[in-house]
């Protein structure tokens, strides 16, 4: 998460404005993004959120976080990215949820990996935040701590410097803003406005002027098939030799006994045949 140096001339939420005032500027990106967006048609399902609750409490832990030190800053931040994670996962279907979950899990992969934040003290520099004399005074506020050798994934911390607002950003930060933006242009789309009555009556007299709806309601006649032709060949071949088929098969057919000891033969009934 991006990185605010305690300095004794800042308020203490200093940082975590400047993070709340970038998530609403992608906020606001997305809104009007997707409200310039063409409509979707009537019926297109409507979006929303759900388990709004995993979210807001995400954020508070979030919150709080900043406000601790040491190992209880890290605990509620990696819980705070666990909760929102989980918020992630049942809203998939919402574009841009998925790339936003992509930025929490880089955050706490980070985090676990490095027992915290780490900071690069070159991007605090780039950023304007302190003066490179400075960097070995200055200490951090919540889960966050100065890059050193001891850090297993300091590109994963807070390395990207953000001069404009004097802020330093992780990756995941950045990936968790266009994620965010993406997700409201999605949900903000609009859709188009169901047709009036008038609207419909200049339709259907619309159709009518032009001929379309008798062309509609009028089939035209079905054009002859060779197939058909070729149907009926057959069958008349079929029942010339018919006669022929049935005498060859009779001596075949099943004998009865009668009482008096004659054999007779079993009728066997004959497929109707005619043509089609």
């Amino acid at each position: 998460m991006s990185a605010k140096p305690t300095v004794r001339d800042r308020p203490a939420a200093h940082g975590y404005r400047h993070r709340v005032v970038l998530l609403a500027l992608a906020v606001v990106v997305g809104v009007v993004s997707g409200r310039l967006r063409v409509p979707l048609g009537l019926h297109a399902p409507r979006l929303q959120f759900r388990f709004v609750g995993l979210l807001f409490a995400g954020a508070v832990l979030n919150l709080v976080a900043n406000a601790l030190t040491g190992a209880p800053a890290v605990g509620a931040l990696a819980a705070s990215l666990v909760l929102l994670l989980g918020f992630v996962a049942t809203n998939l279907r919402i574009t841009g949820v998925a790339v936003v979950g992509v930025g929490l899990l880089t955050n706490l992969v980070a985090l676990l990996a490095n027992g915290g934040m780490p900071v690069r003290p070159g991007a605090l520099v780039a950023a304007g935040v302190v003066e490179e004399a400075d960097l070995d005074t200055v200490s951090f506020r919540g889960p966050r701590h100065l890059e050193s050798g001891d850090d297993l994934l300091p590109v994963l911390g807070d390395a990207l410097p953000l001069p404009v607002g004097g802020e330093v950003l992780s990756f995941g930060d950045l990936i968790v803003v266009l994620g965010a933006a993406d997700a409201v242009r999605d949900l903000t789309r609009r859709r188009r406005k169901p047709w009036t009555a008038e609207q419909r009556a200049a339709y259907a007299a619309e159709l009518a002027g032009t001929g379309a709806a008798s062309a509609w309601a009028e089939p035209g006649p079905v054009p002859p098939s060779t197939r058909v032709d070729e149907d009926d060949s057959f069958v008349r071949r079929l029942d010339a030799r018919l006669p022929a088929l049935e005498a060859g098969l009779s001596a075949f057919a099943p004998r009865d006994v009668a009482a008096d000891g004659a054999a007779r033969r079993r009728p066997r009934p004959l497929v109707a045949t005619g043509p089609r």
